[in-house]
């Protein structure tokens, strides 16, 4: 079938709407554009694509530290560890202790090579990332934990991923 990256077409210019792509197992903004590429093949003209990304930086590496340094209790069993620099980005593993073991290799890239190649794959309609915002009861994402003891602003600093939305004209 050739390489990971190939397009798949369903049926050409086939969804409105198209939600769920995980961006963040393009190693390489080659792979990222070949991703878009796919995604803009079976998208209508006019249509909106929803994804899931990495939070959106310029810094991926010093996002990732910034999260190692930082993270509520309700990510004690949750974490995000450096693998290795890569052009435009990092890698990294996501790790889970519960409820069962499990991790997976994925890549964090820089925010402006997101956007180039969803122009370079062909869609250019207007990009968008939603940065996720906290409740204002803290039990809501730190249950029994306790609350935050006022680094509220810091805890919205350090993202994990964002919800990008991107038009095809």
């Amino acid at each position: 079938m050739g390489t990971q990256y190939d397009s798949i077409t369903l049926k050409n210019n086939a969804f409105r709407k198209m939600p769920g792509w995980l961006l963040n197992y393009a190693p390489d903004r080659v792979g990222l554009t070949n991703m878009y590429r796919n995604i803009a093949t079976n998208l209508k003209d006019g249509g909106r694509f929803f994804g899931l990304k990495p939070y959106p930086t310029e810094d991926p590496r010093g996002q990732l530290e910034l999260m190692q340094e930082y993270k509520p209790q309700s990510y004690e069993y949750v974490s995000l560890k450096y693998v290795g620099d890569v052009e435009d980005g990092v890698s990294f593993l996501a790790c889970a202790e519960r409820p069962a073991k499990f991790e997976f290799k994925a890549y964090w890239l820089k925010e402006s090579v997101y956007k180039e190649a969803a122009r370079q794959g062909g869609l250019t309609g207007e990009c968008k990332w939603d940065h996720p915002t906290l409740p204002e009861d803290d039990s809501e994402i730190l249950g029994e934990a306790g609350d935050m003891d006022g680094d509220r602003a810091k805890l919205e600093r350090v993202g994990r991923f964002a919800l990008v939305r991107i038009d095809k004209d």
